[in-house]
């Protein structure tokens, strides 16, 4: 009759409508997972999406991302999503269904899981009641970084070999990307490790330049208080100083003595110096500071750069 007809034709129409909705959103799901691969990433951010990226498209309740550990090797659980959002449940999955995956680099469908009773780990997926189950590797460059894993309950939501397909179109991407979200990872922290090797050089040459300047200074203020402590000696009992005052000046005096222990405490020079040293001219300074101590004690202060010729000579009944 001419109604069925009609009927048949909608139905047609309809069927073939949600066969190019259904293409469509694979197609946008490839895209996305391509413009990731390209990108740079966070990984942990880049496997949740790549696992809602295929939840969107693919009749999975639930789905899993296994990464191998880059430096055990073991296969841990990444990202466990369910739809909707993230999954806190325990992570039980197929061991014979991933392990196969990742030693042959194939995509494994198991379309009734409650009927397979001869798989080796069956019970696990009998109690979690898993009736559907695909899974694809995540090679790139030949190696195998882990498993994209999508499971379902549902009877009525069962994988198929156009599924199994998509998702071997899209595991190769997310393989892709996850490499380059790993070595985005690793780059960024020798960055992150060479800048603070940069700063701490800095630092050090920064306190390297501090500990210089302070032993510069604290030298400096050495040669300055050192002649102090005698001259106020010598006024005091010249009588140019009374009492107080030459208290108040020795005061200040180890004030500035204990000032510069602190300055010689920052300044640690990694190594001591040693350069020859000319006596005379120590000498030619000792004579400025007691030179008029000797002549107001009436002394005659004789010096010479010869000191074998002060041996014997007499100075006015004094010898020096």
């Amino acid at each position: 009759p001419e109604e069925s007809v009609v009927v048949r034709v909608e139905e047609a129409v309809k069927a073939a409508e949600a066969d190019a909705e259904t293409l469509r959103k694979r197609l946008l799901v490839l895209t996305q997972i391509a413009e990731a691969t390209s990108g740079t990433m966070e990984l942990d951010e880049l496997l949740t999406r790549i696992v809602d990226y295929a939840l969107e498209v693919l009749p999975a309740e639930r789905g899993i991302i296994l990464l191998k550990d880059e430096k055990s090797g073991e296969l841990r659980p990444r990202v466990v999503r369910r739809r909707g959002g993230p999954s806190d449940e325990k992570v039980a999955v197929s061991r014979h269904v991933v392990e196969r995956a990742l030693t042959e680099h194939v995509t494994i469908l198991v379309e009734d899981a409650q009927s397979q009773e001869a798989m080796e780990d069956a019970s696990s997926l009998r109690e979690l009641r898993i009736r559907s189950v695909v899974c694809a590797p995540l090679v790139h460059r030949g190696q195998a970084l882990g498993v994209i894993y999508l499971d379902t309950t549902s009877d009525s939501a069962v994988f198929s070999h156009d599924d199994v397909e998509l998702l071997s179109s899209i595991a190769p991407l997310a393989a892709s990307a996850i490499a380059n979200a790993r070595l985005y990872t690793e780059l960024r922290q020798a960055y992150d490790e060479l800048k603070q090797t940069q700063e701490q050089l800095v630092q050090t040459e920064r306190l390297s330049t501090i500990g210089t300047l302070a032993a510069s200074i604290a030298h400096d203020m050495g040669n300055i208080l050192a002649p102090m402590g005698p001259l106020v000696a010598i006024l005091a009992r010249r009588g140019s100083l009374d009492k107080q005052g030459q208290e108040v000046l020795e005061r200040q005096v180890q004030r500035l003595n204990a000032l510069l222990r602190q300055i010689l405490s920052l300044a640690k020079p990694a190594k001591v110096e040693r350069k020859p040293v000319d006596p005379n001219a120590i000498m030619r300074r000792v004579e400025e500071l007691v030179k008029t101590e000797a002549r107001h004690k009436g002394c005659l202060l004789y010096t010479s750069d010869a000191a074998d010729e002060l041996d014997g000579v007499d100075l006015g009944g004094r010898r020096i």
